[in-house]
């Protein structure tokens, strides 16, 4: 897993490169595209985007940084030109928006949220397909076991009971890692 703090430089990194690909291939300023979405967000999600190839590309070669840094912008690349062949298969070009500058938004804490994507990809990658539908389900009924539990798929409620706890286990693991 890639360490928070690198994540973070990561993010940071590739914050101007995002910007001029939102600004050249996503929607023009104070639009949103057909699925609600702003120049802002795509930037955002062209930065997040290079926090996951960048871990991939150090788990794959090492750590180095120029080469890191092609392989990352490259990806950052494509994506962007995704974005500009769906919108042009769709034929949606945005809504205007009434843009308010002055609104201060509050604190945007990004590192909680990296850790917290991290969490999230390790334990998909972890959980089997049924240990997935179980957490599914135990989110849906808000950790309530019994609510959660559907006797002709899950059998006996002790052993179901025992599944739960072993995946509860499993992501504290995860999780403090």
């Amino acid at each position: 897993m890639m360490e928070a703090v690198t994540a973070i430089h990561a993010y940071a990194e590739y914050k101007p490169a995002a910007k001029l690909l939102a600004r050249r291939f996503g929607p023009r300023s104070g639009m949103l595209d057909a699925k609600a979405r702003t120049r802002e967000d795509f930037a955002q999600e062209l930065r997040l985007k290079a926090i996951d190839v960048a871990e991939r590309f150090q788990k794959r070669v090492g750590f180095c940084l120029p080469a890191e840094r092609r392989y990352t912008y490259k990806a950052m690349w494509n994506r962007a030109r995704n974005w500009r062949r769906d919108q042009g298969r769709h034929r949606f070009f945005g809504v205007t928006v009434d843009a308010h500058e002055e609104t201060a938004l509050g604190v945007y804490q990004i590192d909680e949220q990296i850790a917290a994507r991290q969490v999230v990809r390790v334990l998909i990658e972890v959980l089997g397909p049924e240990d997935k539908e179980i957490v599914a389900r135990l989110a849906e009924a808000n950790g309530i076991i019994s609510e959660a539990w559907q006797p002709e798929s899950d059998g006996v409620f002790r052993t179901f009971e025992r599944r739960v706890a072993r995946i509860r286990r499993v992501v504290k693991k995860v999780a403090a890692l």
